[in-house]
C-alpha cells in the first residue's frame, strides 16, 4: 500500500495544490469522478492513456477506498444520480407547466 501511495503527489504550484497522479495534471478527484460516473477501470485507462492501472488503485487507496467499497460507492452514486435526474426533470416539467399558465 505505501508503494502505491507514492504515486500520489502534491505540489502547491500545480492544480491548486490538489493531489495529483505521478506529478501529472491529472487530479485524484478527476479519477474518482470518472469512477463515480460509472466508468470501469478499463474505460478510464482508455480515456486517460497516461494513467496506469496502479494509478487508479492509488487514487482509490489515497481516499481509503478499497475495491469492495469502490463498487458499493459507484452503485450507490449511480442510483442517486438516476433519482436526482428524474427529480430534476419533474422540477423542470413543473416549471414549464407553471410558465405556460402565465
Amino acid at each position: 500500500m505505501p508503494e502505491l501511495l507514492k504515486r500520489i503527489t502534491i505540489n502547491p504550484k500545480q492544480c491548486g495544490g490538489r493531489p495529483c497522479i505521478r506529478g501529472m495534471r491529472i487530479r485524484v478527484s478527476d479519477v474518482l469522478d470518472l469512477f463515480v460516473a460509472g466508468l470501469s477501470a478499463a474505460e478510464i485507462l482508455e480515456e486517460m492513456p497516461d494513467l496506469e492501472r496502479d494509478d487508479l488503485k492509488a487514487a482509490l487507496a489515497s481516499q481509503g477506498i478499497d475495491k469492495k467499497q469502490a463498487e458499493i460507492l459507484r452503485t450507490s452514486l449511480a442510483t442517486f444520480a438516476e433519482d436526482w435526474n428524474s427529480h430534476e426533470m419533474s422540477i423542470y416539467d413543473d416549471y414549464d407547466t407553471a410558465k405556460a399558465k402565465l
